[in-house]
């Protein structure tokens, strides 16, 4: 509660704003995937602003919604917004790489965002994200903390947001420097200055990577540049604690959560600790309808990016 009660300095807006580009790979419907989707289409920027949704193929199950979302976007004479298709992703790249290396391809905006398609971000959150970049002449990468969001958490949403909400949002804010630097991204919505991206070869540093925006982190801060972290949450919609910790996950906006699901609290560390373990006997991970095996570095084996469940 410390950590997130202290403000960080005030951001002075730049005197004209530079385009954008704001990737999003797509795969699979999320929860609330039309609601994700017109919120990223009705993001309020104030310079020129270019989406680029990119999927595996037209098979996808989200590609009708999201295009036909686009083809009314266009018809209103609306930023420029395509549908990208990147291919399946060679041996040893996750698909959400894949995809924005092809996004980054096609991309004309100044500077370069990426997204995730299980957030809805709210309107004036990527002016924010670009005001605090272009205030620290020392930050590479600026990016969102984030906030699971559910309207009726069962058991699972439950558990899953007081992780996200009690723990780990809190946690990264306590660590945070006193403008919001950190040594590396969380990735769900994070926006880059041309140059850092340049000193680290490109996203493509993160190839064989599956954890892609952390590691781009890393690099952006051994390159000598920071990562900084506003104050304004980006929701991450989900769907389907002890008393403390639940007036805390309220305190930062999340969900209430029913009588019925306040077990999961005192068992979280339990089931930490069972998954810390499972990583020690299997290194494969399945993510997205992809499985990936990993080395005992956490890097992308052979046979990662297959066809999974």
């Amino acid at each position: 509660m410390r950590a997130l009660s202290r403000s960080l300095p005030g951001l002075s807006p730049p005197p004209a704003y530079p385009s954008v580009t704001v990737i999003r790979p797509i795969r699979g419907l999320d929860v609330g995937a039309k609601e994700n989707v017109q919120a990223l289409l009705s993001m309020d920027y104030p310079g020129e602003l270019e989406i680029l949704c990119v999927f595996d193929s037209e098979t996808d199950p989200a590609f009708p919604l999201v295009r036909d979302l686009i083809a009314q976007r266009k018809a209103s004479g609306a930023a420029r917004a395509e549908v990208l298709i990147a291919g399946a992703p060679p041996p040893g790249r996750t698909g959400k790489l894949n995809a924005m290396l092809v996004g980054v391809r096609e991309a004309r905006g100044e500077l370069v965002a990426f997204n995730d398609s299980d957030t809805r971000p709210g309107p004036k959150l990527l002016r924010h994200l670009v005001d605090a970049l272009l205030s620290n002449p020392r930050a590479g990468a600026a990016f969102a903390p984030i906030i699971a969001v559910c309207d009726a958490p069962r058991v699972g949403d439950a558990g899953y947001a007081l992780l996200v909400n009690a723990w780990y949002s809190p946690s990264v804010a306590l660590v945070s420097g006193p403008r919001g630097e950190l040594p590396f991204i969380m990735g769900q919505l994070m926006v880059f200055r041309p140059e850092a991206l340049e000193s680290i070869g490109g996203v493509g540093c993160a190839e064989g990577q599956l954890v892609d925006d952390m590691y781009i982190g890393k690099r952006i801060t051994e390159a000598g540049w920071q990562n900084v972290m506003i104050s304004e949450p980006l929701p991450v919609v989900i769907g389907g604690m002890g008393l403390g910790q639940l007036h805390l996950q309220r305190s930062l906006g999340g969900p209430s959560v029913t009588f019925a699901s306040l077990w999961i609290a005192p068992l979280l560390p339990i089931l930490a600790a069972l998954v810390a373990l499972s990583t020690r006997l299997s290194r494969r991970v399945d993510w997205r309808g992809r499985r990936y095996n990993l080395d005992r570095g956490a890097r992308l084996g052979s046979g990662s990016a297959t066809a999974g469940r």
